[in-house]
């Protein structure tokens, strides 16, 4: 999606470009503006979200080492 955005950029440039008096290009820039914002709100979303998602696996992980170090030690206890 990102490359659709930066298309659009392109192609805006190259209508002013083409058409720099037959265009009014306030409201095409205002309107790239706000897409611009979107984009990096979803991307500033995105990265939060996966680095909660990333907290919560290494969760996961520290309490499956626990449990199976738990379980080590059992086994451990069992034999002597």
């Amino acid at each position: 999606n990102k490359e659709r955005l930066l298309a659009l950029k392109r192609h805006a440039e190259q209508l002013r470009d083409e058409h720099p008096q037959q265009l009014d290009f306030t409201v095409i820039d205002q309107r790239i503006n706000e897409l611009d914002e979107a984009w990096s709100q979803l991307e500033d979303i995105t990265r939060e979200k996966g680095e909660r998602l990333f907290d919560a696996n290494r969760s996961k992980l520290f309490q499956q080492s626990i449990n199976n170090l738990d379980e080590f030690m059992l086994n451990i206890e069992k034999h002597l």
